[in-house]
């Protein structure tokens, strides 16, 4: 069997950032990372507040000079005032590209109405979603073009903003994107270029990938929104596992076999799945 990496694997600068920034006895609202192999690794010395427990933790625990790591995927601002206000100790490690979104929100609420493109229980969407009480957030559907049309339709604003979750596929924000200048009318539309460059650096890599080999396997966490978009731009056969014990047993028929990962897969557990592969 014939290996293939693509040419950017591992760790993205906005991870590497989240991951470097941990320290040992601190308290983290939900996973700082979606990668289970790294939450494992850091389980002894951190707290993970479970995703559904992080409103309540914030408003009924006392963690005055606690150390509280804000994830990468960022919190909303009420619930980051709420920590100041009572003492806490932030460790601020969201995505600089999210921290971006957060303040064009914030400068621009008042001036248009905000869209989010992305899926609305993403930790990322859910935050930005705070910062503006009155954004919609549209996510695809099977009538989608009707959607976009009865959105515009129905918005009493006349500008509207388009903002994606930064890891969402380039060519469904692309599209999606195109049905908002199509059925404009009379409102003026302004699409920001939110989309992580990263993301879209590891979606042409796939590509790329793909013209030369029989089958991928993109290593990444099943609850990852870019290593799930990856399977979703991929046209050859491929899976999404987490680690070398949920290698297919199929992937032996196949003479060529690929590898990519999402922006929170550590390279040395890519390193880990190729060493396996080579002893099938």
């Amino acid at each position: 069997m014939k290996i293939i990496r693509s040419k950017i694997i591992g760790f993205c600068p906005g991870v590497s950032n989240a991951i470097n920034n941990c320290f040992p006895n601190s308290i983290c609202l939900g996973e700082v990372i979606h990668n289970k192999a790294v939450i494992d690794r850091l389980k002894d010395s951190i707290t993970f507040i479970e995703e559904n427990k992080i409103e309540d933790f914030i408003k009924n625990e006392n963690y005055k000079n606690k150390e509280i790591i804000v994830r990468a995927h960022g919190i909303s601002p009420k619930l980051e005032e709420i920590l100041k206000s009572r003492g806490a100790l932030i460790r601020d490690n969201t995505c600089q590209n999210i921290k971006k979104v957060q303040n064009i929100i914030l400068q621009n609420k008042s001036k248009y109405k905000i869209i989010l493109i992305g899926d609305r229980k993403h930790p990322e969407i859910k935050g930005l979603r705070e910062y503006d009480d009155n954004c919609l957030v549209v996510n695809f559907v099977m009538e989608i073009e009707n959607t976009i049309k009865n959105i515009i339709k129905s918005c009493p604003e006349d500008r509207l903003m388009i903002i994606g979750q930064t890891t969402f596929k380039k060519s469904l924000y692309d599209y999606f994107c195109s049905l908002f200048i199509k059925y404009k009318g009379n409102k003026k539309i302004k699409i920001i270029d939110s989309l992580c460059s990263e993301t879209v650096k590891r979606q042409k890599a796939l590509k790329k990938l793909e013209k030369k080999v029989d089958a991928i396997l993109i290593i990444g966490g099943h609850n990852s929104a870019n290593t799930n978009q990856l399977r979703s731009l991929c046209s050859k056969t491929s899976w999404v596992i987490e680690n070398k014990n949920q290698i297919p047993s199929m992937i032996k028929l196949y003479n060529t076999v690929g590898l990519a990962s999402g922006a929170s897969t550590p390279e040395w557990l890519v390193d880990e799945i190729e060493n396996t592969l080579k002893l099938i």
